[in-house]
C-alpha cells in the first residue's frame, strides 16, 4: 500500500548533490555507485565509502518528487536553474504545474516557459465523460455539415447549404423575408378568429390589419293556416341575413355581436309570419338579419302562390362589399292535395330550410324545415286536406357569424 510522504527525506539534513558524471569514479547520476564502493575499505585502499550527504541528497530528490506528485498530482515545471542553466525541452502533450496553474505542451521540443503560445492552461474543472458529447465527438465532421440528434445520445449530420447558413444568420423574421424576396411580410395571414356568439375581438400579437366578414341571422319560415275542406296553405321561406366585408386596423378590443336566427311562425289557425333574424356586427359594421317568411293563408282556388320574405335591410358601415339578404321562396298551392312550402334562403355560410312538398293525393300538414349553417332562412310550413288540416310551425333560421382574418 502506498504511503504519503509528508516530508521529503533529509529535508533539513546535510545534503551534497551528486554530479551528472565523474571521471574519478565517485558516485554520479550517469554511472551510479561504481565498483570501488563495493570494496572493503579495511583491506583495499582503492575502496570508497558511501558519502552520507550524497546519499541524503539522492533520497531527498526522490522523495521530494514523489511528494510533489502525491500533493498536486502534476510534476512541477523544470526551470533552467533546475536543468543546470539550460531550458528543458518538453514533448508535445507533457503536463506541468507552474504558479498554481496546470499547463499542457502543445508542441514537441517545447523550451518556452508557460504561459506562452506553446502551452495551454488546463481548466480547474474538466468536463466529465458525457454520452451526449461522446455522440457528437463520434461524428465524422466535414465541410457544410450540421449535426443534429436522432434520439437520446445519438447524433447524425445533414447538409447545410449557403442558403441555410444565410437564413440562420438573420436576426429577425423581417430580415429572413427580405432575404427570400418576400418584402417585409406585410399582408401575411397570421390567424383567423371565428365568432358564433357575441363577445369581444382581441387582436393577435403582430396583427396590422384585419378583413372581417359579418353575416346577419337568417329569418324564420312562415307557418301555414289551418285548412278547411278542399283547401291548402303554404308559408314562405325566411330570408338570409345581410353580408358585409370590411377592412380594419384594430388598436384594441372590438365589440362583436352575433344576430340570432329568426324563429319559425308559430302554429295558429290563421298562420303566423316567421320572425326576422338578428343583426350581427363587428364594431361599427353591421349586417341586419333576414326577414321572416310570411304566413301561408288558406286557399281553395288553385293554382296559387303566396308572398315572399323580402331579403333584409342593407348592411352599414365602411365596407369593402356588402349585400342585403336573399329572399326566401313563396309557397305554391297546386290543388287541395298537392302543395309546397316555401324554401328558406341560402347564405354564404349556410343552407336554407328545404321546401317541403305534400304530393298529389296526400293529406295532412308538415312543419317547415329548419335551416343549417349560419345566416340562412327557415322553410315554410304546408298543409293540404279534403277535410280539415291543422297549422304547423315554420322552420327556424340560423344565427349569424363573424369571421376575422388577421394579417401582419
Amino acid at each position: 500500500m502506498a504511503s504519503l510522504i509528508k516530508v521529503p527525506f533529509a529535508d533539513s539534513g546535510d545534503k551534497t548533490s551528486v554530479p551528472e558524471t565523474d571521471g574519478g569514479g565517485s558516485v554520479n547520476m550517469t554511472q551510479g555507485y561504481g565498483q570501488a564502493y563495493s570494496l572493503d575499505p579495511a583491506t583495499d585502499p582503492s575502496a570508497k565509502r558511501i558519502e552520507r550527504e550524497k546519499m541524503n541528497w539522492l533520497f531527498y530528490i526522490i522523495t521530494k518528487a514523489i511528494n510533489e506528485l502525491q500533493v498536486s498530482g502534476v510534476a512541477p515545471f523544470i526551470t533552467s536553474e533546475d536543468n543546470g542553466g539550460s531550458a528543458f525541452s518538453y514533448g508535445k502533450g507533457a503536463i506541468v504545474s507552474l504558479g498554481g496553474v496546470v499547463y499542457q505542451s502543445l508542441v514537441a521540443g517545447n523550451t518556452t516557459t508557460p504561459p506562452s503560445d506553446n502551452w495551454a492552461a488546463i481548466p480547474e474543472k474538466i468536463q466529465p465523460l458525457d454520452a451526449t458529447l461522446t455522440a457528437l465527438a463520434d461524428l465524422a465532421t466535414g465541410a457544410n455539415k450540421l449535426p443534429y440528434f436522432t434520439g437520446t445520445d445519438t447524433a447524425a449530420q445533414t447538409d447545410l447549404t449557403q442558403v441555410g447558413r444565410d437564413i440562420i444568420g438573420k436576426s429577425s423574421i423581417a430580415n429572413v423575408l427580405s432575404y427570400l424576396g418576400l418584402g417585409d411580410g406585410t399582408g401575411r395571414l397570421i390567424n383567423v378568429q371565428t365568432f358564433t356568439s357575441s363577445g369581444s375581438y382581441t387582436p393577435t400579437a403582430g396583427t396590422k390589419f384585419v378583413i372581417a366578414e359579418v353575416l346577419g341571422g337568417g329569418g324564420g319560415g312562415g307557418s301555414n293556416a289551418a285548412t278547411p275542406s278542399s283547401g291548402a296553405a303554404a308559408g314562405a321561406g325566411g330570408a338570409s341575413g345581410a353580408y358585409a366585408v370590411c377592412k380594419h386596423s384594430p388598436t384594441g378590443p372590438v365589440s362583436v355581436v352575433i344576430g340570432a336566427g329568426g324563429s319559425g311562425g308559430v302554429a295558429t289557425a290563421a298562420g303566423a309570419d316567421g320572425s326576422g333574424g338578428g343583426t350581427s356586427s363587428y364594431g361599427a359594421v353591421s349586417a341586419p338579419g333576414g326577414r321572416g317568411g310570411p304566413r301561408g293563408s288558406a286557399f281553395n282556388v288553385f293554382p296559387t302562390g303566396g308572398n315572399v320574405a323580402n331579403g333584409s335591410a342593407s348592411p352599414g358601415g365602411k365596407l369593402i362589399v356588402g349585400t342585403p339578404g336573399v329572399s326566401g321562396s313563396y309557397g305554391v298551392l297546386y290543388s287541395d292535395s298537392n302543395a309546397t312550402g316555401g324554401g328558406g334562403a341560402n347564405s354564404i355560410y349556410g343552407a336554407g330550410g328545404i321546401a317541403i312538398t305534400i304530393n298529389a293525393g296526400g293529406t295532412g300538414t308538415s312543419q317547415g324545415a329548419d335551416a343549417s349553417g349560419y345566416g340562412s332562412g327557415g322553410g315554410g310550413a304546408v298543409s293540404v286536406h279534403v277535410s280539415t288540416a291543422s297549422s304547423s310551425r315554420g322552420g327556424n333560421g340560423t344565427p349569424g357569424i363573424v369571421i376575422v382574418w388577421e394579417y401582419a
